[in-house]
Order: structure tokens, then C-alpha cells, then sequence
């Protein structure tokens, strides 16, 4: 596999225009949200605020939050086997 890409150069790709960010990003909770609909922020400023051991999400890339709604996200679960 690698014969077929190590002579081709890297090049930019360009930005999506909208992203869908999860908030709940493993089996605990989610985060207390920290912006709303209308705010300009910069890339990796946090979303959202993180409790106790929780980790804040940050934002990937610098824009305005247009919406906040629940979305169908793909979720890995993992199973654990005996």
C-alpha cells in the first residue's frame, strides 16, 4: 500500500462548512456547555466545562456556533468479553 501514495505529494484540504460537534464524547457525561448559538470562537477554546476528571470538548477549528441540537452521532461501544 504504501507504493501507491509515497510518490504523491500532501496537499491542503479545504475546510468543511459546518461541523457537528458531540458533546458526550465517552460513557460519562456530558459537559456543562460554556458557549451559545451566536458566539464567534477560536480553535481550541473549550465548549464545554468538565467535572471533576472530565476533560472539556474544544473546538476544532475557529467559527460561529450556529446551532446547538441533539444529532445522531456514530458511537463506538466497546464490549468486554470473559
Amino acid at each position: 500500500m504504501k507504493t501507491q501514495s509515497n510518490g504523491t505529494p500532501l496537499r491542503q484540504v479545504s475546510l468543511p462548512q459546518r461541523f457537528v460537534i458531540p458533546l458526550k464524547q465517552h460513557i460519562g457525561a456530558e459537559g456543562e456547555l460554556c458557549v451559545k448559538v451566536g458566539d464567534r470562537v477560536l480553535r481550541g477554546q473549550p465548549l464545554t466545562r468538565g467535572w471533576g476528571r472530565m476533560l472539556p470538548v474544544h473546538a476544532p477549528t475557529s467559527g460561529t456556533i450556529a446551532a446547538i441540537a441533539p444529532h445522531t452521532t456514530a458511537r463506538t461501544r466497546r464490549r468486554w468479553r470473559r
